[in-house]
């Protein structure tokens, strides 16, 4: 069996999602996120110029043009929170009662302030995001056109085949020998020739998207073992959630896609945030900025590996306090405010208590340690952590 620990969001996608959020490709996925995209409209709106009605079996906005648009489930939730009334006593209650609570906070608690709403047009209108101004939206057929320009594809990335397929799922079909992920060895929960295997690994829906892709093609030696690559791609055009990369290596994934073994963790979050005063931020830009590192970096097998190899060689000192003391040297001047002295002091103990990460005195010991531990905090200094850990390993140049 694998060493190391495990990853299982991408177990939980496969787990949870439906067959219509489930593509078996990169462009059919590509194709559908782009149709959502030009079906889309926005508007700024005032919450004093917004009402609701009754539409049937939905709930409704209608603005100055008087146009009803329905609510999705998500974007009801977004309502709800905006004027302080819980979402899921709401959608209990008769129409008519719930649309005199949220028109009463529209009225009481928003303060007139303007909305940014995310319409689809399809026939009727349909409201899928309810943000503020500042939501600085990227689309997912942008991401998904980063994946597909970019060529990962003929770099040997490819999404892990998935079993069992459910009774009746679109899609199924038996597994060939093209769907075996090589470097697997005796793995038992890994996909075989005959299974029953169906999409899975891409999904996307009215409220967000996420990306499944491993790379076992072009390995990297730790110095101990060949490792395989893979990623996670997550994005909302409705405020879901942030724009999140996770590159990790590891040793073997399963037929339901749990990650077996994973050795090292690259987490990355960028907020959909611009200035009031903006038509568009940066997070594209910014996300564009990191991948093209993360990328860069996954490409180059050799430099990779030389890179892993000094960091888990050179050692930053003979005991604790000179380790910690030579991060501080190297972090102070460069503003990596996030490595404090307690934060690299926890990070060595994690690297003590895992000899898979090599020496706690070494930088691949420390950048472990650091990126371990930062899955225990909160999502902006986690980010932040995992920038400044990765950092370290500039110290092997």
């Amino acid at each position: 069996m694998s060493n190391g620990k495990n990853l299982y969001q991408a177990s939980h996608q496969w787990a949870s999602r439906p067959d219509d959020e489930r593509y078996g490709s990169l462009e059919s996925m590509l194709e559908a996120c782009k149709g959502y995209a030009q079906s889309a409209a926005t508007a700024s709106i005032r919450t004093n110029d917004l009402d609701l009605v009754d539409s049937g079996d939905n709930i409704a906005l209608v603005g100055p043009a008087g146009t009803p648009a329905t609510l999705t489930h998500y974007a009801f939730g977004q309502l709800s929170r905006l004027v302080g009334a819980p979402a899921e006593y709401l959608r209990k209650l008769p129409a008519a009662i719930a649309i005199e609570n949220l028109s009463h906070g529209l009225r009481d608690k928003a303060d007139d302030r303007s909305l940014s709403l995310l319409l689809h047009k399809n026939g009727s209108l349909v409201t899928r995001a309810i943000t503020t101004e500042s939501y600085d939206r990227v689309w997912n057929y942008e991401i998904l056109e980063r994946i597909v320009n970019t060529r990962m594809v003929d770099q040997g990335w490819r999404v892990p085949p998935a079993r069992p397929a459910r009774t009746g799922q679109v899609g199924t079909r038996v597994a060939t020998e093209a769907d075996i992920l090589p470097n697997q060895g005796d793995f038992g929960l890994a996909i075989k020739v005959g299974d029953l295997v169906a999409p899975a690994g891409l999904y996307a829906s009215d409220h967000d998207m996420f990306c499944f892709l491993v790379n076992h093609t072009n390995p990297i030696a730790d110095g101990q073992k060949f490792l395989n690559r893979g990623v996670f791609i997550q994005n909302s055009e409705v405020g879901d959630c942030s724009l999140k990369f996770k590159m990790f290596t590891y040793d073997n994934v399963c037929g339901n896609h749990i990650v077996w073994g994973v050795h090292s963790v690259s987490d990355v979050s960028i907020r959909h945030v611009k200035g009031q005063d903006q038509s568009r931020g940066k997070t594209l830009q910014n996300a564009r900025a990191k991948w093209s590192i993360m990328s860069s970096a996954s490409t180059d097998n050799g430099a990779m590996e030389r890179a892993i190899q000094s960091a888990r060689t050179m050692e930053l000192g003979a005991t604790k306090d000179e380790v910690l003391n030579a991060v501080f040297r190297f972090a102070k001047p460069r503003g990596l405010t996030a490595l404090t002295r307690n934060t690299v002091d926890a990070a060595y103990d994690t690297a003590v208590a895992n000899p898979r990460y090599g020496s706690p005195r070494s930088v691949w010991g420390l950048v472990n340690g650091l990126t371990e531990n930062s899955q225990n905090g909160h999502t902006d200094s986690r980010t932040d952590l995992d920038v400044q850990a990765g950092r370290l390993m500039e110290m092997v140049f």
